[in-house]
């Protein structure tokens, strides 16, 4: 009966976490917060994507301190994932990056993991994280103009200019092929 209490219990934190989150951030944040206290006394595992979504509450309700500290747990439990030592992101080789690639969920928390250290002007960092999503995901366009952003700030124009081009002329090919593709006629 416990394992079955634990389980419904670590559910309601999670649906009461996602209900309150367009709403209440605070509440939310409780509720994820206590549904990761729930499951580790409980001995099971979760998603790093809980860390990331008590991170970005953490950072919503001004806790950067908070969020940071979220985004290491996202980072060690991704790590484990792949089988790699934990570490700071920051001493992350390029080839343990491009592992963590591997997985969407790893390409989605490390593009989170870059946007927020973008926000803490940790631009290096996230320039190199924005780097390893994109060497694994091209098509990321989210990343693209991120890393555009940064280009622009550190004297880039031109390069930011050309990744941009590059990336409305593979928008305009995708909606030429969606547009016969689905029978949709220009306007």
């Amino acid at each position: 009966m416990k394992p079955l209490l634990n389980s419904l219990l670590l559910k309601g934190q999670l649906w009461q976490g996602n209900f309150h989150s367009a709403a209440d951030i605070a509440r939310a944040r409780v509720f994820y917060e206590n549904y990761v206290a729930l499951a580790v006394s409980a001995g099971t595992s979760f998603s790093p994507l809980v860390w990331n979504n008590i991170a970005l509450l953490r950072e919503l309700c001004g806790d950067a301190t908070g969020a940071k500290t979220a985004l290491d747990e996202v980072v060690r439990l991704s790590l484990a994932t792949c089988g790699i030592a934990s570490k700071a992101v920051g001493e992350l080789s390029e080839a343990e990056l491009a592992a963590l690639c591997e997985t969407n969920l790893n390409v989605t928390l490390l593009f989170n993991y870059a946007v927020f250290a973008e926000r803490r002007g940790e631009s290096e960092l996230a320039a190199r994280l924005y780097a390893a999503v994109l060497n694994s995901v091209p098509e990321y366009y989210d990343c693209v103009l991120r890393e555009a952003k940064l280009l622009v700030a550190r004297g880039q124009a031109a390069e930011a200019e050309a990744k941009l081009k590059a990336l409305c002329e593979d928008l305009e090919k995708q909606l030429a092929a969606g547009v016969g593709a689905h029978g949709w006629r220009e306007a």
